[in-house]
């Protein structure tokens, strides 16, 4: 049983409601329904039951309950113990990042970071920005590179850059720059990868436009496909489009347009406030934060109005 699938459990199960727990955990409602159910596909049981204000567990959920706390908590203290064994060294430093930031920045930024500290090992572990806090809550993370998460109180917060997003969308639609929210009004809205961008999802349902958000996450480069295709719209962050490097057919070629002022997501560096002052730490943090200010195509994309993907001869 996948750990990750338990602690959404408890999260349907803590909160009464999947939109809740979806929050949470950056997904989409019908993405933690399809986690709850593959678990319950997976036990033969069910887990919960669905309720015209919310959800409840079942008599065979509540009985499970603090198992599936007993196994998250265990796993989560293996967690903190292996990163106590490698800490024993004092010669490593743990970095989780969203995937768009360590693709772009922390390669560059570790590389110059390895220059004022050779003996120190840097790593970089892939994950989303809820999961992100929970380690570096519990001790399994140094550092995070995280998408528009409110720290709590035990967390150092410094910002990295604010990230701005632009529609996606049909070259067949009209719609100039600034885009705004109520523009994207096409028949679905296409939502990013698990844990790389809650922002936009967060925007849309404010807008109320939730209902129509895709069932499936899908990733940028086929974003930018379904849209340029006519098949719904979407929004992606600057980052976002300079990481895909996707070349489209030429029928398929979608439109960006720069959404309106304050549609962004801003990125951040997380460290426990007692790791802020670390010398290693302070240092690698300016570090990224240098090399994303110097990040001069980026800074281009950011600023333009309009953008138009590559397109392939096929």
């Amino acid at each position: 049983m996948d750990i990750n699938k338990m602690k959404v459990f408890l999260s349907v199960a803590e909160l009464g409601s999947l939109s809740k727990a979806a929050e949470r955990f950056g997904y989409t409602q019908a993405g933690v329904a399809y986690i709850i159910n593959k678990m319950e596909d997976e036990l033969k049981i069910q887990l919960i039951e669905r309720k015209y204000n919310g959800v409840s567990l079942t008599v065979a959920g509540r009985s499970l309950l603090a198992e599936f706390q007993r196994m998250v908590n265990a796993y989560d203290g293996f967690e903190a113990a292996v990163f106590a064994r490698r800490l024993e060294s004092k010669s490593a430093l743990h970095v989780a990042s969203i995937e768009s930031a360590a693709k772009r920045w922390l390669g560059r930024a570790v590389l110059k970071v390895r220059e004022m500290y050779p003996d120190v090992f840097i790593d970089i572990i892939i994950a989303d920005s809820y999961e992100i806090k929970r380690g570096i809550e519990n001790g399994s993370y140094d550092i995070g590179v995280i998408e528009d998460v409110v720290p709590v109180d035990s967390l150092a917060w410094r910002k990295l850059e604010d990230d701005p997003y632009f529609a996606v969308m049909s070259k067949a639609k009209n719609c100039d720059a600034p885009c705004r929210l109520k523009d994207l009004d096409g028949p679905v809205f296409f939502v990013g990868e698990y844990g790389e961008d809650r922002t936009s999802l967060h925007a849309i349902r404010k807008e109320g436009l939730g209902g129509r958000i895709a069932s499936d996450r899908i990733g940028t480069e086929l974003i930018l496909l379904a849209c340029g295709s006519g098949y719904g719209v979407s929004m992606i962050s600057a980052l976002q489009y300079l990481n895909a490097n996707a070349e489209l057919p030429s029928k398929a070629v979608p439109k960006l347009v720069k959404m309106e002022e304050g549609v962004q997501r801003t990125i951040g560096l997380i460290a426990n406030k007692e790791n802020g002052t670390n010398p290693l730490y302070r240092d690698f943090a300016d570090t990224c934060i240098d090399v994303a200010h110097k990040d001069i195509l980026w800074h281009q994309i950011k600023e333009s109005l309009i953008l138009e993907p590559k397109s392939a001869s096929w």
